[in-house]
């Protein structure tokens, strides 16, 4: 029996009957469970207030009451607060507050509830459009203008006049084109709409004290060509000098409108042409030849011939014809 068959028939059993089976949860293929553990000083307790509070429907049974009020509360007797299982709300969700961050930017120093801003702290331009109204929440939905800033978390909009509207706590859709959750408070959010001044289509400014600015990573990316001013002094390249090219298309293109720009210029650099009557500077050049072949000179120069620093162009001087005419 050779060696080829021993090893094929030869089956391998791996014992796991010791080995312990890991649970797996929903988060990651590699961890258990968390296990919801209650804090050794808190008391649990049920939530009626929340339930006598809750007025989603008028018309629901006991049975629904009972089913809003099986939630509980831990409440944590060192600090005094209070502490919402999952699933659970607060009162003041349910009546349509804003969280204390937001109302810290909504009141005053006083802590109450801020109504006007000075009209040198409002912007110029308009951030946003008002889209639509939810008065149960006290909240205002609004559209980003197309090419103003965008605003982040936290920016209190008001109206044009100065007149608060609410804080942004929400930024939803791209950067480009986006929405915004404003949340206002009850009081001041009732007043505007009865008022007429907070309608579908009203155009909000933010505050210019308490902004926040998202930037678009993308606009900030967008890396266009030019040079670097790395000649002499940092200044920008003349146009004789040849700038270092990483691209060949680049240097192809340059090249070729540095070709066609010289082709193009004129050979003399003067404004005015000036006009040369070639054929008399041809008939007196012939006359001088004829005269040194001769040997006797015919042309009378005003200066003496003596001088060398003077020289007179033959075609500036008395010239006379060789027959003997003026």
């Amino acid at each position: 029996m050779d060696a080829s068959s021993v090893g094929s028939s030869c089956e391998l059993a791996e014992d796991v009957r010791g080995v312990r089976r890991q649970r797996v949860s929903l988060s990651s293929v590699d961890s258990e469970p968390i296990i919801r553990r209650h804090r050794p000083d808190a008391s649990p307790r049920y939530d009626d207030a929340a339930a006598a509070d809750d007025d989603d429907d008028a018309d629901d049974d006991a049975g629904d009451d009972d089913r809003n009020t099986n939630g509980l509360r831990e409440r944590d007797e060192g600090k005094g607060s209070d502490v919402l299982s999952e699933g659970q709300m607060t009162a003041a969700h349910r009546e349509g507050s804003p969280p204390a961050l937001v109302q810290a930017a909504l009141r005053d120093a006083n802590g109450e509830p801020l109504l006007q801003i000075p009209m040198e702290r409002v912007s110029e331009a308009t951030v946003a459009s008002v889209t639509g109204l939810i008065a149960r929440s006290s909240t205002v939905v609004a559209d980003n203008v197309s090419g103003a800033f965008v605003m982040d978390a936290g920016t209190r909009l008001c109206l044009g006049d100065g007149s608060v509207v609410g804080v942004i706590t929400t930024v939803m859709g791209p950067v480009s084109c986006c929405a915004y959750a404003i949340v206002c408070l009850p009081a001041v959010f009732g007043a505007l709409c009865d008022g007429g001044k907070l309608t579908v289509g009203v155009d909000l400014c933010y505050d210019l004290g308490e902004q926040s600015v998202i930037y678009d990573p993308v606009s900030q990316c967008d890396m266009r060509r030019g040079t670097d001013a790395s000649y002499v002094n940092d200044e920008e390249l003349p146009p004789h000098a040849r700038p270092d090219f990483s691209d060949d298309e680049a240097e192809r293109q340059w090249k070729m409108s540095r070709r066609m720009s010289a082709d193009g210029e004129p050979i003399s650099s003067d404004d005015d042409p000036v006009d040369v009557d070639w054929e008399k500077i041809d008939v007196l050049e012939a006359c001088l030849r004829d005269e040194r072949r001769e040997g006797t000179p015919g042309v009378d120069t005003a200066a003496p011939r003596h001088n060398p620093r003077l020289v007179v162009p033959p075609w500036v001087a008395t010239t006379r014809a060789p027959n003997g005419a003026p």
